[in-house]
């Protein structure tokens, strides 16, 4: 059986990109220091060389053309519901002051894949800065193994995937950055009520799927008896077409304990869209794959 797996760190490499054509084959970089991330296999079109001149927030930037970049295939931190200050709320600020301390001033490369601007007219690309000493540090992969961001699967960039998946998992497995935070705790998915009460929020849910359904070419994993109350993910006949192979055999997910992310929406009980299958991730039998969900206390804003 093959399905989307929480993977081992791809690879670290010596120097340079390997340059074909127009894309970048595989991400061959320089580690600056042991945190610096690198994924092979990750195919992008590259982008221009451009330099950083504002820092908007942790997943937003300036270069020197007068265009922004949002960083793809990450989310950064936002503050709770619940904050009082949210002006000042100390994950979104650490998280803004590692991206700056990484980037502004600095010279940029861009990689794409898929759609290049988002709805607001922002390049949307994988960013890498170069480290001064003829290699290039993964942005991206900087600040999820430093525990500054999640990685955000969206279809149209998934491209690196894998890669965003596994640095998320080297801070995650360490308590690191914003993971030591109750507020970004993976969520129990049998916490229906409480999960219903963070709609509009991006979460991490594990649990044990109770059933599947197939219902007029839609897959539902249902975590409980009752669909109506209870949470539910839902596979998309576009989803499925993505990797038919794993969409045939989601029924066997019966039974398993899997972490699903995504933004919680209210279709009956609380909801989670899969637009891409690496929203699912199969816990190991030992369930080491990731922390013990914990009460939802708290979530965190949307991003825009």
């Amino acid at each position: 059986m093959t399905f989307p797996v929480a993977v081992p760190l791809l690879a670290r490499f010596s120097l340079g990109a390997l340059i074909c054509g127009a894309a970048i084959c595989g991400i061959d970089v320089r580690a600056a220091s042991a945190q610096t991330a690198v994924v092979a296999a990750c195919p992008l079109d590259t982008g221009p060389a451009r330099t950083v001149t504002s820092v908007f927030d942790a997943e937003t930037i300036a270069l020197d053309d007068g265009s922004e970049v949002r960083l793809a295939g990450i989310l950064a931190p936002r503050p709770p519901l619940t904050a009082q200050a949210p002006a000042i709320w100390p994950p979104e600020v650490e998280a803004t002051a590692a991206l700056s301390r990484l980037v502004l001033g600095r010279p940029i490369f861009l990689g794409f894949s898929g759609r290049r601007n988002d709805r607001y007219g922002r390049l949307v690309a994988q960013v890498f800065v170069d480290d001064g000493n003829g290699g290039r540090t993964w942005v991206q992969g900087r600040l999820l193994t430093e525990g500054h961001a999640r990685a955000n699967v969206l279809p149209e960039h998934a491209v690196c995937i894998e890669g965003l998946l596994a640095e998320e998992r080297l801070a995650r497995e360490t308590n690191k950055g914003l993971w030591s935070n109750p507020a970004f705790a993976v969520r129990d998915a049998a916490r229906s009520f409480e999960l219903s009460r963070r709609r509009s929020t991006y979460q991490i849910v594990s649990g044990r799927v109770a059933k599947i359904a197939n219902i007029k070419g839609r897959i539902y994993l249902n975590f409980g008896t009752d669909w109506r109350r209870d949470f539910t993910a839902g596979v998309t006949r576009k989803t499925q077409s993505l990797e038919p192979g794993w969409s045939a055999k989601l029924q066997a997910l019966e039974g398993r304990r899997v972490t699903v992310r995504g933004w919680i929406e209210r279709r009956n009980g609380p909801f989670i869209e899969i637009g891409h299958p690496r929203q699912v991730e199969i816990l190991d039998d030992d369930e080491k794959s990731a922390p013990a969900p914990v009460p939802l206390t708290t979530a965190n804003e949307p991003s825009p």
